[in-house]
């Protein structure tokens, strides 16, 4: 009888690498301004492992008390409307980006124009020591959407 294992050790990385509006990066504190709700709003992630064994989630959460239906969440090969992903999540070594509109996730706040939110990224080795899954990674920030103030004469 003949046995063949397969080992992988190697660790998977998730890393929040910042957020766009219409291009424009937030500041050092997190406030990120857009001028139109049509702004596309762009988070940059990477969430990889060499030998491809990974799953990930990528969740969006908006406001201090966080109704379900407002939380904006995409898992590994796994997109739902209207929150388009370029990646599946099964795809080693790429850079992706969750792109909506400030519309998009402003939602019932739009008529304010502003909202805090929470970024989460939780990548899972599917790989374990046997025991426990010792090759997961996770990266989380945070950014205010606000809308830009008019330009004065």
């Amino acid at each position: 009888m003949i046995f063949r294992v397969q080992l992988d050790n190697e660790p998977t990385v998730g890393n929040l690498l910042g957020v766009t509006a219409a291009g424009n990066g937030a500041t050092p504190c997190g406030m990120l301004q857009y001028s139109s709700l049509t702004d596309e709003v762009d988070i940059n992630y990477v969430a990889t492992q060499p030998w491809n064994h990974l799953n990930w989630n990528l969740t969006v959460s908006k406001g201090i008390h966080q109704p379900t239906s407002e939380q904006l969440s995409v898992h590994a090969s796994e997109s739902s409307p209207p929150f388009v992903l370029p990646t599946t999540g099964k795809v080693p070594n790429q850079k992706g980006s969750y792109n909506n509109t400030a519309g998009d996730l402003l939602r019932s706040c739009s008529v304010e124009g502003a909202a805090a939110f929470g970024v989460s990224l939780v990548c899972i080795g599917t790989a374990t020591n046997g025991y426990t899954n010792v090759y997961s990674s996770s990266d989380s920030i945070s950014f205010a959407l606000l809308k830009k103030p008019p330009k004065t004469a």
